[in-house]
């Protein structure tokens, strides 16, 4: 997000801003882990589904207990196997058919796999493999409330694809109003178009939300209310660039830090999805999401659909 200084002086050069493809969302991977995020993750997946014709591939991950399992005496090691064979694996492919007839009832293509192994990776890695254009996943529940659940958080710091985190049941089916942060030092991208095309498939309303940090410095509100007027403008600057005719929103919300006022404008603003960037400066760093994002996901009412640079 813009530093409240960066808009005092001048404005930041902007590259033109040239419209891409329609997004396509054809295959979906949704990892199954039996909580409730991830029933949630798998209801707005299967609405994207029907927008957009895609394929759902439930991925549902047996945690690989090799080095447990190797400590067994040969017996007993055998014996931990065939338990995981005719009961965790019987229970999973039950759980998944379920899915599978449920969702064949109303028209959605359902495919799944069980496999073993590092839930993560194992997730990540078949979405690559299979050419995935989303990754759904629950949030997950942490032991810290700053850090987000293992599995998301590490698909989330390795995944090149669209990740889709959830929590809650309060999903209604659509998405009535999309927010996309905006950083006006870096200007327009990928999550702007993806926000644009998704409100397009959902006939939702966008809101482009800058937020001017301004620590917390008690600054003047005369003060603080010019740093907004200028970010404001250099905003609604580059969004009328692209020449849209789409139901967009700008914003300019001025908040100590970038994440604190995204998810307070969502809220404020009854959102239905956040789409936003995983990294907002510099280098993308393989391996990273920026702190940022992942306030946004950890705290945000509403699901967010993260996009690396």
């Amino acid at each position: 997000m813009s530093e409240c200084g960066s808009h005092a002086g001048e404005a930041p050069a902007r590259s033109e801003y040239s419209r891409r493809p329609k997004v396509k969302i054809n295959k979906i991977v949704w990892g199954a882990d039996g909580t409730g995020d991830s029933a949630q993750a798998l209801k707005i997946a299967e609405a994207l589904s029907l927008k957009f014709k895609s394929r759902i591939v439930g991925i549902s991950v047996i945690p690989d207990y090799y080095n447990v399992v190797n400590l067994f005496p040969p017996a007993e090691k055998t014996k931990f196997r065939d338990w995981v064979d005719l009961n965790l694996i019987t229970a999973r492919k039950d759980s998944m058919e379920k899915f599978r007839r449920d969702l064949s009832k109303k028209g959605t293509n359902f495919e799944y796999e069980i496999m073993k192994g590092i839930p993560a990776k194992a997730i990540a890695n078949f979405a690559v493999k299979h050419d995935a254009d989303l990754i759904a996943l629950g949030r997950g529940r942490s032991v810290e409330k700053t850090i987000l659940g293992g599995t998301a958080l590490k698909v989330l710091r390795s995944s090149r694809v669209p990740v889709l985190t959830a929590r809650g049941d309060k999903f209604k089916g659509g998405f009535k109003r999309i927010i996309v942060p905006v950083d006006l030092s870096h200007g327009l991208g990928k999550s702007f178009d993806y926000a644009v095309d998704l409100a397009a498939a959902f006939g939702s309303t966008v809101h482009v939300a800058n937020v001017v940090e301004t620590g917390y410095q008690k600054y003047p509100s005369e003060l603080a209310e010019q740093l907004r007027g200028f970010a404001h403008r250099e905003l609604k600057e580059t969004v009328g660039s692209t020449r849209l005719k789409d139901d967009l929103i700008i914003n300019t919300v001025i908040a100590p830090n970038g994440w604190r006022g995204i998810v307070d404008f969502a809220f404020e603003k009854k959102a239905d999805l956040i789409v936003i960037m995983t990294y907002g400066g510099g280098r993308f760093k393989k391996e990273f999401i920026g702190s940022v994002a992942e306030k946004v996901i950890q705290e945000a009412h509403c699901p967010v659909i993260t996009m690396t640079p």
